[in-house]
This record gives C-alpha cells, sequence and structure tokens, in this order.
C-alpha cells in the first residue's frame, strides 16, 4: 500500500519534470525487485515500454519520493531538497531549475502550454492533493502494470466500451507501447477505480459520465480546480 502523501508527491514531482518538455518526456510506471514502486520520466520517442525504461531520464520513489538518474546520484543536498514535505504543493521553482540542469532539461520559463497529456497529469496531481488534505488514500495507477499485465479488472470496470475493450490481451509486448499505457486509474484503497483518465484528457467516472478536462479547465480561466471539483461531484453523487 502506498502513503497517500508520498504518492501525490511523487506524482507533482515527475509531472513538474515531464511540463518542462512535454513533447520530449512521459510517465511509465516501473518497480525495482519488484518492491518500490516508480515514476520513471521516460523518452516518449521509444519504442516500447522496455527501450523507455533503458533509457529514462530519471525514476521518482513513489515510496519515498527518491530521485535518482539512472547512473547517476543526486548530491546531498539536491537529494535533501527533493524530499521537503512543503512539495506536495510548493511550486519550488529554484528546486526546478537545479533539478533540470542535473537531468539536461530545458528550463522555459514560462513553462510550455500543457498538452493534453500534461493536463491529465496535472488533473491527477491536484486530485491527489485534495485528497491528502481530506484523509482519503487515492492512488493512480497505469492500464498496465509493471509485469506487462493488463490491470483487467480496472477496464472492466467502466461501461463505456472504449475503456471496457481495453481488458483484452491480458498481457502486452511490453516491446511497444500498447493503448493500455495511455489510460491511468484513480483508485481509494483496495477498492474499484473511482475514475478514469487517458492521455488525450478525457476522463471517465464509473457510472459512465464523460469529462473533457482541458475544456473545462480552459473555461475555468486555466485552473485544475474546477475540473478536480466537478468530477468529485459526480463520483460522490453515483455513490
Amino acid at each position: 500500500m502506498l502513503t497517500p502523501f508520498l504518492e501525490a508527491r511523487a506524482w507533482r514531482i515527475a509531472t513538474q519534470l515531464v511540463r518542462r518538455a512535454p513533447n520530449r518526456l512521459t510517465l511509465l510506471e516501473s518497480a525495482f525487485n519488484g518492491h518500490y514502486i516508480f515514476h520513471s520520466v521516460v523518452p516518449r520517442d521509444a519504442t516500447g515500454p522496455l527501450e523507455a525504461y533503458r533509457n529514462r531520464l530519471v525514476d521518482v520513489n513513489r515510496h519515498g519520493t527518491m530521485l535518482d538518474k539512472p547512473g547517476h546520484s543526486l548530491s546531498p543536498a539536491l537529494d535533501s531538497e527533493a524530499r521537503q514535505a512543503t512539495l506536495l504543493f510548493d511550486p519550488a521553482p529554484q528546486l526546478y531549475r537545479k533539478l533540470s540542469a542535473e537531468f539536461a532539461l530545458p528550463d522555459p520559463r514560462p513553462l510550455p502550454r500543457s498538452t493534453p497529456e500534461v493536463l491529465s497529469f496535472r488533473f491527477i496531481v491536484a486530485w491527489l492533493q485534495i485528497h491528502v488534505a481530506l484523509g482519503c488514500s487515492y492512488a493512480c495507477w497505469q492500464g498496465v502494470d509493471t509485469d506487462g499485465s493488463v490491470r483487467v479488472r480496472f477496464f472492466e470496470a467502466f461501461p463505456v466500451p472504449e475503456i471496457a475493450n481495453l481488458s483484452t490481451p491480458q498481457n502486452v509486448d511490453m516491446n511497444r507501447w500498447h493503448p493500455q499505457y495511455r489510460t491511468w486509474f484513480l483508485v481509494e484503497g483496495d477498492g474499484p477505480p473511482a475514475a478514469c483518465i487517458d492521455s488525450k484528457g478525457v476522463l471517465h467516472t464509473l457510472d459512465g459520465t464523460r469529462f473533457d478536462i482541458g475544456a473545462i479547465y480552459r473555461e475555468a480561466g486555466r485552473s485544475m480546480w474546477p475540473p478536480v471539483a466537478a468530477v468529485r461531484g459526480q463520483v460522490e453523487h453515483s455513490d
């Protein structure tokens, strides 16, 4: 079981790194010896998850939020900064400039306009943030686990054919990307997913309600909180 606070903070750090180069980078759920779950910041142009992981930029440990570049450790001072509890909410521009330099990322000011996938990641971060504050135990899981097994139970929970049909095949070839990798599930504890969101910024709740996160975000003056409020209202209504 992941600690909700550490899960939310790890998502925020990983998303902030992807935001620096959204056309080059994406996120991949990964693991080390089957125990520690990571967000790996990986190249988008890899042929599949195995190649992406081999060429990953950095891992963000979802159990303790330790950043580590393959074959390279952060300095003790930078590692300490990256573990601060305040990073769950703090924009920390100085830290991210240091991390950008550390990982040879661009340091654009302002940040590039969010792609639909980045908006999905930012929604996930906001969802986890608010539910940490509310004392809920949410985590977010990719549609394929670290062994290449499709999370069939999650996909089958949704009445929408475009989601439910992704429950097959049950195992995928990790040498190439599959549609299931583009879906993420918001799950409280060991229960069914409350919602799923794809890399196009489209979210569905369990009752089949569809939300265009980007449209709500833009209509709200580019704030992510109104989309979170809208989805929360639907989830609570359908419980």
